[in-house]
């Protein structure tokens, strides 16, 4: 059933139902409880530990429930957490890189990955991650 409202805006309906929380391990290589998502791979490569996660957003707001189910990807340089996500493996591997050598402010990632027109979706960015 669609209504109008007095301002002329329409209304498909109640809005959606909150997503049922996603199942599966949650253990991060740093031995912590990963609180966006069951973690499906961890991808090692020399000092660098990549989660790959489904989004979890059964907790969040209702404006991320439609990345429910996501895949993401939560690098870690040296077992230490970066605090930052992205949207490919690219994405994180090469943030992991200019992490480990400009640190937690680096945009070098971000900058190598918009040379080379790939990553930039836009869809990146909890706790200032890019790529």
């Amino acid at each position: 059933m669609t209504t109008t409202t007095p301002a002329g805006s329409t209304n498909a309906g109640p809005p959606p139902a909150r997503p049922e929380p996603l199942s599966g391990p949650r253990t991060t290589p740093d031995g912590r409880t990963f609180p966006w998502g069951p973690i499906d791979a961890v991808h090692t490569i020399g000092p660098y530990e990549i989660v790959e996660f489904r989004w979890d957003a059964s907790r969040g707001p209702r404006g991320r429930w439609t990345q429910h189910g996501t895949t993401f990807f939560h690098p870690y340089v040296n077992g230490c957490d970066t605090e930052r996500y992205h949207s490919t493996l690219d994405g994180a591997l090469v943030d992991a890189v200019a992490f480990r050598s400009e640190g937690p402010n680096s945009s070098a990632g971000y900058y190598f990955l918009r040379m080379i027109g790939a990553g930039t979706d836009g869809t990146d960015g909890e706790g200032g991650g890019r790529g």
